[in-house]
């Protein structure tokens, strides 16, 4: 705010000041404000006084003047002289007070040089002035050096340092009573608008005391002043409050106090030893807490239903930070994961999400918080305190801008047993395609497969009739029955299969050589066929000697034949071995090869039905894709076990092992 200068400064001594300075050098002062207003004075020239502020247009170039010489002050000049445009000279120095520029000391009214008196004369013809008088003040004008004049200012300089010193000094006491006062009437109003009731007092005696006392216990002031300020304290905890007293304990704690009107009440007490008026007292604040006491047993029941519900309800509830740092968890999370609320609050949740899931629900965060509000539900894998991560449903919601909430609001259960069955689902959808794949292939398969034969069949048959020659009729007879006879086997392969899916087979188990049924098998093989190929077929007796078994003679010479006959399909070269030895007390039997060898990610297939190898050129490789899946199901019907090891671009090797009483005598059997 500005400082009114002429609220301040005592212009009595001022104008005093200034008198004596004007009889003593002749030079005339003035002080005036920056709205031109005059605040002191000690004389005019006539000059002025009679011709130049008596003329309205003359008075227009003092007014120019004394504005021109404000303006220089504005520049942070000490004192600035200026030739005003009715020819006086003027000086003016600045009064500043904590620097703001407020009101301007002039003197003047003098010249520096004889005055050229033709100048004037003219402005008395244009101004119509009376020339004699005009020129007579003109001659009133004392003529100074600037030596002088600098001299002078050195001296008015002075002077308004020392008013603006004693301006400043009065501002500052004028402010302090201002705050002083202010501060006591903010006590005051503090005191008295206080939330409690405070009270001064000397050895319980009660000195002072502001109006929340009396609202709180019901006395009034003057009933509380002088008063034992202990009788406001109920009989129960009278010896705390005076041992406090006593000690000079000044930290805050409960008591009950007693109102006029003998009701006792929670009351809350802090105290403090302080001066006072010379002496060391106690100023207490009582604070009637009943509100406080029936809050929180509300909060406090409040809270226990609430962690009742929610330690029965399916979901945990949880609330996280921005960044991520667990606020809350709900008590059902030792139940449901077996992790304490108080193990997991302070930390970040990503601690307990798998590593491979982090950044998927770092991105989900971040879009959730995009928009106050938003709703999302993911996935994620959660590290239960064992250690095992299970599959956990997860919807949270924006809070952050909720001032009671401040972050992500969160509910998750866990859902494995649902990602299992999930799972299981697409498997068996993926194998029910697979399946659906492999019946098609199958079908068009087993229709190619019958097809040729047919339709060699067919056509050597139709030129029987007209074939006269022998040689070529025995040939086409020949082609038919091999066709007739490749036919047979695939009918009999599909309706096996089918007589095994239906469990129609029964065992019809028999004793007999294992040397002679594979001696048997070998010789069956001995065909142009098979042998003519270059692929040489070998026996193996790993056991030593003959041995004998107990077993369905029929189902295991099948099981022999069609390892042997697949062996052949993918052999070209090298060798075919038939053999056994014994695994584990069972007897064992092998069909060992030499030829392309199955993909280790197959082995596991090559038992389905209808699957044939990736690696197999199906149009060259006939075969309907049951051949192995009858194997399994016959060697699981004997009551064995089938496997398979193999190398691809080595070869393979088909085990299986049959029950029956291994013996090395016939009479065993």
């Amino acid at each position: 705010m500005r400082v009114k200068l002429h609220e301040i400064l005592d212009f009595e001594n001022v104008n005093h000041l200034l008198e004596g300075f004007y009889k003593t050098t002749g030079f005339l002062t003035s002080i005036l404000d920056l709205e031109g207003n005059i605040l002191s004075q000690s004389g005019w020239r006539h000059i002025c006084t009679d011709f130049h502020r008596v003329n309205p247009e003359t008075a227009k170039k003092c007014l120019i003047s004394d504005t021109e010489l404000a303006n220089r002050m504005t520049n942070g000049e000490k004192f600035h002289c200026y030739q005003c445009l009715n020819g006086m000279v003027d000086v003016a120095v600045p009064i500043v007070i904590k620097g703001e520029h407020i009101a301007n000391l002039f003197t003047g009214q003098f010249l520096f040089d004889k005055p050229d008196e033709s100048f004037f004369e003219k402005q008395a013809e244009i101004y119509a002035f009376d020339k004699e008088a005009y020129l007579k003040a003109l001659r009133e004008v004392p003529i100074v050096s600037k030596e002088k004049v600098q001299v002078a200012m050195d001296f008015l300089l002075d002077v308004t340092k020392l008013i603006s010193e004693t301006t400043f000094q009065k501002q500052e006491q004028i402010e302090l009573n201002i705050a002083l006062k202010e501060s006591e009437e903010r006590y005051k109003a503090l005191h008295n608008a206080s939330f409690g009731g405070i009270v001064i007092h000397d050895k319980g005696r009660i000195l002072e005391c502001n109006q929340g006392l009396s609202e709180i216990t019901g006395y009034t002031y003057d009933e509380l002043i002088g008063m034992d300020g202990l009788l406001l304290i109920a009989t129960e905890t009278r010896n705390l409050v005076l041992n406090n007293i006593l000690s000079g304990y000044e930290k805050p704690y409960e008591a009950l106090g007693i109102r006029k009107n003998g009701e006792i009440f929670p009351l809350r007490l802090e105290a403090r030893t302080v001066p006072y008026k010379g002496k060391d007292v106690r100023t207490v604040e009582f604070r009637d807490i009943t509100e406080m006491k029936k809050a929180d047993a509300a909060l406090r029941k409040s809270e226990a239903i609430k962690n009742k519900m929610v330690s029965n309800i399916g979901d945990v509830i949880e609330i996280i930070d921005r960044n991520a740092i667990n606020l809350y968890q709900s008590p059902n999370i030792e139940s449901l994961f077996g992790w304490k609320p108080e193990e997991l609050v302070g930390k970040n949740t990503w601690d307990i999400i798998h590593p491979d899931d982090v950044a998927w629900g770092q991105q989900f965060l971040d879009n959730l918080a995009k928009v106050d509000g938003t709703t999302g539900t993911t996935e994620l894998r959660y590290k239960r305190k064992d250690g095992e991560y299970v599959w956990i449903e997860v919807t949270v919601v924006n809070l952050l801008s909720d001032k009671d909430i401040h972050g992500f609001l969160s509910n998750y259960h866990e859902i494995t047993w649902r990602k299992k069955a999930e799972q299981e689902l697409i498997a068996a959808k993926e194998k029910a395609e697979e399946s659906d794949r492999l019946k098609s292939s199958f079908l068009a398969n087993v229709s190619h497969e019958i097809r040729t034969p047919m339709n060699s069949i067919m056509g050597f048959a139709s030129l029987l009739p007209d074939e006269e020659d022998k040689e070529s009729i025995s040939d086409y007879a020949n082609i038919i029955v091999r066709n007739s006879e490749q036919l047979v086997h695939i009918i009999d392969d599909i309706v096996l299969y089918s007589r095994l899916q239906t469990h129609l087979l029964r065992n019809i188990p028999v004793g007999f050589s294992v040397c002679d049924l594979i001696n048997d098998i070998k010789q069956s093989f001995n065909l142009p066929e098979y042998y003519n190929r270059g692929v040489l077929l070998k026996t193996e007796n790993n056991v030593g000697g003959k041995c004998y078994v107990h077993t369905d003679y029929d189902k295991l010479r099948q099981i022999l034949t069609n390892l042997v006959s697949n062996a052949f399909k993918y052999t070209t070269a090298g060798s075919i071995t038939i053999g056994f030895s014994t695994y584990h007390g069972e007897l064992c039997f092998f069909v060992k090869d030499t030829g392309i060898g199955i993909p280790s990610d197959e082995l596991e297939k090559v038992f389905e039905r209808f699957y044939r190898g990736s690696n197999v050129v199906k149009s060259a490789i006939g075969g309907t894709g049951l051949g192995l899946s009858i194997v399994k199901e016959m060697v699981e019907l004997l009551g064995g076990k089938i496997w398979v090891e193999s190398e691809e671009g080595v070869g393979s090797t088909f085990y299986f092992t049959i029950p029956g009483g291994l013996t090395t005598s016939r009479e065993g059997v």
